[in-house]
């Protein structure tokens, strides 16, 4: 048995995890060419986290699952207004900010539901996760 130490995303604790074979079924929009390699629970805050891996840049991301599914919620709605956005990037009219907009209240609208899961689950962001 090998075991791997890895990092909480949301405390920034240790982690002792067991190097599994066993790969899960990623079921998430926003990492649809990656794969889904470990999920464990944090021993200190007792989040759900997932280790994501893309094999043809060999990168590899441990993931807030509640934190991701925050986000799944807003996916379709973000990848059209990002989308449109686009299209009118160019003119820079009424159109093109009005997506802005949107885009920006929907990213709103995931911190707000993030925060209150970290309120709810009592999840202690340090301050080096802030950007």
């Amino acid at each position: 048995m090998i075991f791997k130490l890895r990092k909480c995303p949301c405390c920034f604790s240790l982690n002792i995890v067991l190097n599994r074979n066993s790969i899960y079924e990623n079921n998430y929009k926003n990492f649809l060419g990656w794969r889904l390699k470990e999920k464990f629970n944090c021993r200190k805050c007792k989040e759900e986290v997932g280790l994501f891996i893309e094999e043809k840049y060999n990168l590899k991301k441990l993931i807030w699952l509640n934190g991701l599914r925050c986000e799944e919620n807003y996916y379709d709605q973000l990848f059209y207004l990002e989308e449109r956005q686009s299209l009118f990037s160019n003119q820079k009219g009424q159109e093109y900010f009005q997506a802005q907009n949107k885009i920006r209240n929907i990213k709103r609208q995931i911190i707000k539901e993030k925060n209150s899961i970290k309120i709810k689950n009592k999840v202690d962001i340090p301050l080096e996760s802030v950007n």
